[in-house]
């Protein structure tokens, strides 16, 4: 089969389909498949000349003459073919600098249907041409310049000279230029006011024309436009806005003469759309000192800065700025001819249609884009946005659109007038326990004095204010300075508040806001004017609104700002004036309406301005109506979705670098407030985030230089995110790493997955330590509840990296869970999700999120199980509290855990359960550790060392409160005197409650005698549970259980395990047994000691029960040392159930886990504190010694 030629690389006159290079490649292809390697130096130049096509060939012919760039070696084997290959690489390859190659990559986007692949091939390629390899800070700082400078002839220059050019030269070179620049204008402006008023002394008639550009057609237009204005007789003068002279319109003004522009109409344009262009070639030929009126606009998504002309009838782009952000717009040809004020002919290279963007206001524009020159922005596209210029100020906005006339069909809403709410009235609740405050005058400042007069003396007029005599409340005013030069009143009601009750009716959270613009198309924003002081204040209330001033005292008759009570009261007001109002959104006086389609939008904002006359509200001249994108809450919304705000992201960027922790706090909570929209967000402010460090000091380096810019860089460029579809699937993805937590909301769109909000977040010390299984497990849990309103109620599906949860969250693997698995797994049981596996390599974004630094102070805060603690959190007749449980302040933490600890010394865990069950504070087990691990006592006899074997089998517990006892002996204890050798010991199954009483002898008749004692205050069991000693085999004992009708249990020989509840409590006996020979002097009072010992424990919740045994047996808590509040006493007592139910599951726990464990590591003791070694000769001895119980 023969090889395919390649196509004609330019076969007709103009401009090559593809790069000379890449058409080059397919042309050696070619040669190869033909075995061109063998051809003779002159056919394959043939060869390739007769590829290049008619027109290609004639170039290359016309260029035979040219010198080469790089001459042909002479050790070359072919010459001729060699020669011609560097002759069409001169023609058609444009060498462009490498500035221009970096400038044209930062500004490529992905063009709608380029797929993800083709569009990362592209950013190769010129990712190439641009050579990052070397790209240093001082490069960067020189391709910003070069691109966003103002001053078209400095760049210019810069590009001239190519790729040598250093940053400190380029700064020289520019400011010499800028130095140059001014320096001939204002000799140029000298020159020619000289002339123009030479020639005005001469012909006193020429005073008038000073600037005229020679144009007959214009001068005659302008003539029959000053007859019509003088036959209507208007009657005042006229004042023009373009030169400030009365006497004439500015479409009159003769001073635009200085900038007009005409088009040749006469190449026979068939577009009509443009009569007349105009263009400022110069906006300083008169009055030099002006600098001119500078803008920055969006134009197809990228910020462009834009010179202000009044005078210029057309928009103009140079071709840098168009190569720079808008190469994907198409660029057409035209036959139209720009001229400048001096006559002289702009060169053009087409024109573009643009989207333009600006305060909220979106219309499409023509651009005539120009070889060089500034940027211009004329009238055109200024009077499709309805944009107005401030002269004296130097800026311009965009004015209220009145296309659809809103204004004459709702007059009374627009108008200046006082407002008249009808129907409703605020009223502040006062705590009557306050008392009122007068505070004196504060001084004004004499330059201000006279304008804040105006502004008491105007809101009087309108009825916001009124004169009084005296009050119980007067407060000063506050003044401050607006950038207009005028001054904003505020009342200073920082004492008032204190006493006012605030309105509990909460305001709208932001996303669920964002939510309700789902498929919204057409958007106006109504702003009320002066919001609060439209309300009526209630009579009652105004006096606390008091505020005395240099010209006596005032108190407000409308709602105020800085009131206390006054958000809530007008967002409660705004949702019951507007409930009944489809498709308005509400958040204080910013009103939002959003419609589908443009006869949806136009009827809901009847409706709204309907429904606000009826109420007697009123709307200022700042409202925009029927625009596809708008600014609402910090964000630009749009049908594409939601973004940052330019004006907060301009001031983000312009934010220099932190100095200080404090500095670097504030910078990341403003670039926090967008971190939804930034993917990778905590991967960016890892190195800033390592400075917040205590123990690190702050350090700035190039590491937080590099990722301070990117965060800026990063929010600059954040891509809009869509707005919540209920009609669309729900995608959740997650990812954990060692650190951190990340995850994507997105939904499916035509096929295409798009974010709705991105998240991540810090790991605690606890959960670092987690398994991989279970970090996975948690960052699906976290992701889930957080993002519980979209989620809750409907079916989504959720894709991780880590296969095995997978089964873990299915039905399969539900049998080999742990118990923290399941127990997130019951936690998700209300959640309707399908789980997918995604690979890591295509897990970008998540996994991106996971990758966080080491957990901060100020991050979010999530426990164990990934909640938050802070909606626990309430305030009971002034105490902080957790639930049931007390806040602790700092200062009684210490007082309460000694004593919870000091009286019996009960050990690490149950010490910790004495003071959870009532307290709570920050790492509360952490305080509680240190001050036991401390306590010499304790640590006299610390049994971390030894070993459990683990549990066989589980003990049905009974279904109540002493039904089932267990009963032991205890001893000899040869230490003690002779009336504590024995200790019997009674303790109930179900509540733990312990009885020990001590003997000389341990015989049968003297335990009968004690359990007639116990039975008479507790009661009679059902059932005792005893060892085989020989006092519970004998026939007294065995008696007294059939006198009383009692089951009596006896465990396997040399099984202690079985009775395992009263052996476990004679450990705990003889840890108190030692704690009191150490704490008492006199031996005789050990059973005063230990009683007070058996009192604290019995009030002590159980690991087991939760529950302490005193509640449970006798459903009260025994009052202690530990309780300073009564909150005690309102407990709920749980149901012996529920308690039942506890048990077994603590029961099975703490039986995996002994498995799973097998051992206790050693606990180490204080630096610096004594150590105590066991007596191992004196235990063996006393094993020795003969007894009639059993031993220790």
């Amino acid at each position: 089969m023969d090889a395919v030629p390649p196509p004609p690389f330019l076969a007709e006159p103009g401009e090559p389909q593809i790069p000379f290079d890449e058409w080059y490649q397919v042309f050696l292809a070619y040669l190869l498949a033909k075995d061109g390697e063998n051809f003779s130096d002159l056919r394959k130049k043939a060869t390739l000349l007769n590829a290049l096509g008619l027109e290609g060939q004639r170039q290359f012919h016309a260029s035979k003459n040219a010198p080469l760039s790089h001459p042909v070696s002479a050790e070359s084997q072919q010459p001729e073919y060699d020669d011609t290959v560097q002759r069409l690489r001169d023609r058609f390859c444009k060498r462009k600098s490498k500035v221009v190659c970096r400038c044209e990559f930062f500004s490529r986007i992905q063009h709608e249907g380029e797929s993800v692949a083709t569009f990362v091939t592209n950013l190769r390629r010129l990712a190439a041409r641009a050579d990052f390899r070397h790209y240093t800070e001082n490069q960067a700082v020189l391709d910003q310049l070069i691109a966003r400078t103002s001053n078209s002839e400095i760049r210019e220059r810069l590009l001239l000279e190519g790729d040598n050019l250093g940053l400190e030269d380029a700064v020289q070179m520019a400011v010499r230029l800028e130095a140059a620049d001014v320096e001939a204008r204002r000799l140029a402006a000298t020159v020619q006011i000289s002339a123009q008023v030479a020639t005005a002394l001469r012909d006193p008639n020429a005073i008038n024309a000073i600037g005229r550009t020679p144009n007959t057609r214009q001068e005659s237009r302008m003539s029959s436009q000053r007859k019509r204005s003088q036959s209507r007789a208007p009657p005042a003068r006229p004042k023009c806005w373009n030169c400030g002279v009365e006497g004439h319109f500015a479409k009159e003004c003769r001073r635009r003469g200085i900038r007009a522009i005409e088009e040749d109409t006469e190449a026979g344009c068939e577009e009509s759309e443009i009569q007349q262009t105009g263009i400022s070639a110069s906006v300083y030929s008169v009055g030099g000192d002006h600098q001119p009126i500078m803008c920055r606009i969006r134009v197809d998504g990228s910020h462009i800065d834009f010179m202000i002309d009044s005078g210029a009838q057309v928009s103009v782009l140079n071709e840098f700025t168009y190569k720079t952000y808008l190469r994907e717009t198409p660029l057409k040809q035209t036959n139209r001819k720009i001229w400048a004020y001096n006559r002289k002919i702009i060169e053009t290279v087409g024109v573009t249609e643009a989207s333009v963007d600006y305060e909220g206001r979106s219309v499409r524009g023509l651009f005539f884009v120009a070889r060089s020159g500034a940027n211009v922005l004329g009238v055109d596209i200024m009077r499709k946005s309805g944009m107005t210029i401030n002269v004296r100020e130097g800026t311009c906005h965009v004015a209220s659109l009145r296309e659809l006339d809103f204004e004459s069909e709702f007059p009374e809403v627009f108008d200046d007038g006082p407002s008249n709410v009808r129907h409703f009235c605020h009223k502040v609740r006062v705590r009557p326990e306050v008392t009122p405050k007068q505070q004196r005058c504060r001084r004004l400042p004499f330059a201000i004095r006279e304008r804040v007069r105006a502004v008491i003396d105007r809101l009087e007029q309108e009825g916001v204010i009124e004169r009084i005599q005296a009050s119980e409340w007067i407060s000063p005013i506050v003044v401050a300075e607006k950038k207009n030069g005028d001054v904003r009143l505020c009342v200073d009601l920082r004492e008032v508040n204190k006493a006012v009750v605030q309105d509990a009716f909460p305001l709208p959270h932001i996303e669920d806001l964002m939510q309700r613009l789902a498929k919204g198309r057409v958007f106006s924003k109504i702003d009320l004017r002066s919001a609060y002081h439209q309300i009526p204040l209630h009579e009652s209330s105004r006096d606390l609104t008091a505020f005395v001033s240099p010209w006596g005292l005032f108190r407000y008759t409308r709602v105020c700002f800085g009131l206390a009570s006054a958000p809530a009261a007008f967002q409660a007001f705004m949702e019951e004036t507007l409930k009944d109002l489809e498709g308005v959104i509400c958040y204080l006086d910013d009103v939002l309406v959003v419609g589908e389609t443009r006869q949806v939008h136009d009827e809901r904002v009847r409706g709204l301005l309907r429904t606000l006359s009826e109420r007697g509200l009123k709307v200022n001249n700042k409202c925009v109506f029927g625009v596809e994108e708008t600014e609402f809450l910090g964000h630009v919304v749009s049908s594409k979705g939601v973004k940052p705000l330019p004006d907060n992201v301009k001031a983000i960027e312009n934010v220099p670098e932190p100095k200080n922790v404090s500095q670097l706090r504030s910078f990341l909570g403003m670039a926090g407030f967008y971190l939804k929209c930034v993917p990778r967000y905590a991967e960016l402010v890892e190195p800033l985030k390592e400075l917040l460090r205590k123990e690190v000091k702050f350090d700035w380096r190039e590491r937080q230089r590099l990722a301070f810019r990117a965060v800026k860089g990063a929010i600059a460029e954040a891509a809009p995110l869509r707005v919540f579809d209920p009609a669309l699937p729900l995608v959740l993805t997650t990812d954990a790493s060692d650190y951190g937590l990340g995850a994507v909301l997105q939904q499916r769109v035509n096929g295409k997955l798009e974010p709705l909000a991105y998240a991540s977040c810090s790991l605690s010390e606890t959960q670092r330590r987690y398994s991989t299984s279970d970090k996975e497990a948690l960052a699906c849990v976290w992701a889930i509840e957080k993002w519980h309103v979209y989620l809750w109620g409907r079916r989504f599906t959720l894709k991780t990296d880590h296969r095995a949860l997978v089964s873990l969250f299915g039905t399969k693997g539900a049998d080999r869970r742990s118990i923290r698995l399941a127990r997130w797994a019951e936690r998700l049981g209300a959640y309707a999700f399908d789980v997918e596996y995604k690979p890591g390599v295509e897990n970008v974004i998540a996994d991106a999120l996971s990758r966080l630094p080491e957990a901060q102070e100020g991050a979010v805060e999530v426990d164990d199980d990934g909640e938050s603690i802070h909606e626990q959190l309430s305030v009971v007749d002034g105490i902080l509290m957790r639930g049931e449980k007390v806040v602790l302040p700092t200062g009684l933490r210490e007082r309460i855990i000694q004593a919870a600890h000091g009286t019996s010394h009960q050990g690490m865990a149950r010490t910790k359960k004495a003071v959870r069950d009532w307290y709570w504070w920050p790492r509360m087990d952490a305080g509680v550790e240190h001050l036991v691990q401390l306590c010499e006592i304790c640590g006299s006899h610390d049994k971390s060392a030894r070993t459990e074997r683990p549990l066989a089998q589980v003990v049905p517990p009974p279904t109540g409160p002493w039904e089932k006892i267990g009963i032991d002996v205890r001893g000899p204890h040869y230490r003690l005197p002779p009336p504590f050798r024995y200790a019997v010991v009674v303790v109930d199954y179900f509540s733990k409650w312990p009885v020990v009483r001590f003997m000389s002898e341990a015989t049968s008749e003297k335990i009968v005698l004690f359990l007639r004692n116990v039975f008479t205050c507790e009661g009679t069991p059902k059932e005792i549970v005893s060892d085989n000693g020989p006092q519970f085999v004998s026939r007294t004992f065995d008696l007294f259980m059939k006198q009383h009708n009692i089951v009596h249990c006896r465990t396997a020989v040399y099984n202690p395990q079985a009775n395992g509840l009263v052996e476990r409590f004679n450990r705990v006996l003889g840890d108190m047994l030692k704690t009191a020979e150490l704490m008492s002097m006199n031996k005789n009072n050990l059973d005063i000691v230990i009683q007070e010992m058996l009192a604290d424990y019995r009030n002590t919740p159980h690991p087991t029960t939760g529950e302490s045994p005193s509640v449970l047996l006798h459903s009260r808590a025994m009052r202690s040392g530990v309780q300073i509040t009564d909150f005690h006493e309102l407990r709920r007592i749980k149901p012996s159930g529920e308690i039942k139910s506890r048990i077994e599951e603590n029961q099975r726990r703490r039986l995996e886990k002994e498995n799973e464990v097998g051992h206790r590591t050693r606990q180490s003791g204080p630096s610096g504190g004594a150590v105590h070694i066991p007596n191992v000769r004196r235990k063996d001895m006393e094993r020795e010694i003969p007894g009639g119980g059993p031993k220790e």
